[in-house]
């Protein structure tokens, strides 16, 4: 009888500890899917249209693409404009920079991404970061 009774003890403890692990595991899904609604709400939020854009001198260039001198609703703004190559980079970056505030970066203004972009200039402007 004892040993029926300390069996049914163990088996309610880990029936409970299964029970409060699942409940943190929903709480946990519930944040993630929260989260992810906050990146994608900010990323909308972000995105401009490349007509909206006009770029005027060319800066410099690296890896990822080349860096214009721009006019973005009247404030000269720069806009790295990427490579084909960088897609996954691109994504990566517009995600970090949304979510980056530092008085020694410059500030992240929008994002440009659609398929056969053009500035108002008409140069081809499909994926691109527009930064103050």
């Amino acid at each position: 009888k004892a040993e029926a009774a300390a069996a049914k003890a163990k088996a309610d403890a880990a029936a409970v500890e299964i029970s409060d692990l699942k409940a943190k595991m929903a709480a946990m899904e519930q944040q993630l899917h929260d989260e992810r609604l906050r990146v994608e709400q900010v990323r909308l939020r972000h995105r401009v249209d490349a007509g909206r854009i006009n770029l005027q001198q060319r800066r410099g260039h690296g890896s990822f693409g080349v860096v214009w001198l721009a006019v973005y609703e009247g404030d000269t703004v720069a806009v790295k404009v990427l490579s084909d190559d960088g897609v996954d980079d691109f994504i990566a970056e517009v995600e970090a920079l949304m979510l980056l505030r530092h008085r020694n970066t410059v500030q992240f203004l929008g994002y440009i991404d659609q398929d056969d972009g053009k500035d108002a200039g008409g140069r081809e402007l499909s994926r691109g970061i527009i930064m103050e």
